[in-house]
This record gives structure tokens, C-alpha cells and sequence, in this order.
């Protein structure tokens, strides 16, 4: 296995190379690290449920973008949806994804700077929810 930005090259057993795009990888449902202990969720225990609705339907609008951004499919899209042009990370780094979720959330009235797309991707990222 090589990382290289958002790109991982596998090598299989057979000696055969495979580029894919880390999000495919990590929203992949039958992906996991062999001989690896899985990562323990941490709830945060009621806290979520004190929110005003209006709040966490805000934190869960801002979690359905981030995860579009990450991966390139929002988390509601039917299974085998193929990501939206300006979200696919195979063809879009990072960088470019924000730009566009920064534009389409502004083009929606949502006033949003690529820098709240990346301060609240890199929130998410570390506080989930």
C-alpha cells in the first residue's frame, strides 16, 4: 500500500496494482483493515439531544455536505450513485471540491466561503457531529 494525497495504490497478493481514491476506500462498505482493531464510536451521550431542532438540522445539513465532500456522494444517495462532476475525487482534489460546495451552498443563499467549508470539514473530521 502507497498513499500519495488522496490516492492509495494497493498491491493484492496476485502482485496487482490498483490506484483508488481514498474516500471511494474509506465509504466503501465491505473495506476494512485486516489484523486491525476497529476504531471504538464514542457517543456523546445525550448531547445531541439538548441541541435545538433547528440546530441539529443544521449540524446534520453541514454533515450531509462535508461527507459529499469527502467522498463525492452525499450519505443519502442510493447505493452505486456515481459522485456528482464537480465532487468526484478521482477527478477533483480536495481543494477543488470545497471551492465547488463553498459556490453551491452561496448559490443556494447560504452565504460560505471555502474557508467554512474547510474549517467545518476539518471540525467534523476530528468532533464527528
Amino acid at each position: 500500500m502507497a498513499i500519495s494525497g488522496t490516492v492509495i495504490r494497493l498491491l493484492s497478493a496476485a502482485g496487482q496494482t490498483t490506484v483508488v481514491a481514498l474516500g471511494y476506500l474509506l465509504a466503501a462498505e465491505d473495506f476494512e483493515l485486516v489484523g486491525a482493531a476497529p476504531a471504538p464510536k464514542v457517543d456523546p451521550l445525550g448531547l445531541l439531544e439538548t441541541l435545538p431542532e433547528k440546530v441539529m438540522q443544521a449540524a446534520r445539513t453541514w454533515e450531509r455536505h462535508l461527507i459529499e465532500v469527502d467522498t463525492g456522494v452525499a450519505p443519502d444517495a442510493p447505493k452505486g450513485t456515481r459522485p456528482r462532476p464537480e465532487y468526484d475525487p478521482v477527478t477533483h482534489s480536495l481543494a477543488a471540491r470545497q471551492r465547488a460546495k463553498a459556490v453551491e451552498l452561496t448559490a443556494a443563499g447560504t452565504r460560505t466561503s471555502v474557508r467554512t467549508v474547510e474549517r467545518m470539514r476539518q471540525r467534523y473530521r476530528e468532533q464527528g457531529l
